[in-house]
């Protein structure tokens, strides 16, 4: 059975601050996932304030 979950972030920080866009430039929510996403057993996606749903 596989875990879906999805990794939500306001994505503030990236989007306004040099240093943490240095260190995540896809987002703390995509490092996340993709770190989720190397167990075959989960399906992680992302969402962000910035998307309408």
């Amino acid at each position: 059975m596989t875990i879906r979950t999805v990794v939500w972030g306001e994505n503030i920080h990236e989007n306004t601050n040099a240093v943490v866009r240095g260190i995540y430039p896809e987002g703390m929510h995509t490092t996340i996932a993709n770190a989720l996403n190397t167990d075959p057993s989960i399906s992680a996606t992302t969402a962000t304030l910035q998307e309408p749903e």
